[in-house]
């Protein structure tokens, strides 16, 4: 008997002892199990309800929705060309009408005459007298005759006879004569007759 308790087979008498089986590799019986595993586990998976379904062919696989058109930008508004007018031309102000001359403009000018008659002498030929215009209605007449001098005269019109409108000196221009005549009475002292000279 061994130390376990347990009998030991008989001998036959004349047999030969049976030789101790070699020990096993340590590593035998963790994978004995990890090949129990993998093959328990790929049943499960070919029997399985989970089991993915077989891939169908390229041609009949739904084709993937088109991703939507990219939005577009509306086409820019092109802003029709800026047409800038000119300004017309600013015309210069036309110039104002010629007033109506004076009655001095109408009369200003060099005289030549005679003095027909003196208080104070004898009469003299070749006398020249000249009228300027002070104002539209008033001229200056001098002489180079000494006992003219010179006088203011203040003017009015009846037709196209042009005369003194007051003072002690008559005068009167003809514009009706070509040219122009003059009647000059300074101070009424003497008298003169004369025409415009051009």
């Amino acid at each position: 008997a061994n130390a376990m308790g347990h009998a030991a087979p008989p001998r036959i008498a004349g047999a030969a002892p049976r030789p101790a089986p070699p020990p096993r590799p340590r590593w035998m019986l963790p994978a004995a199990v990890a090949a129990v595993a993998v093959l328990l586990g790929l049943g499960l998976y070919a029997a399985g309800p989970w089991r993915a379904a077989p891939t169908a062919p390229v041609d009949e696989v739904a084709a993937a929705p088109k991703p939507p058109p990219a939005a577009t930008e509306p086409p820019a508004v092109v802003a029709p060309p800026v047409v800038v007018e000119k300004p017309a031309p600013v015309e210069a102000p036309a110039p104002p009408a010629a007033s109506t001359p004076g009655l001095a403009d109408l009369v200003v000018g060099t005289y030549l005459g005679d003095v027909i008659a003196d208080s104070r002498g004898a009469s003299r030929s070749d006398i020249e007298v000249t009228i300027t215009r002070l104002d539209r209605a008033t001229v200056r007449v001098s002489s180079d005759d000494r006992r003219m001098g010179t006088v203011d005269v203040h003017l009015t019109r009846n037709g196209n006879q042009i005369f003194a409108a007051d003072g002690n000196t008559p005068f009167i221009v003809d514009l009706d004569r070509s040219p122009p005549s003059l009647v000059l009475d300074p101070r009424s002292e003497l008298a003169y007759r004369g025409i415009r000279r051009p």
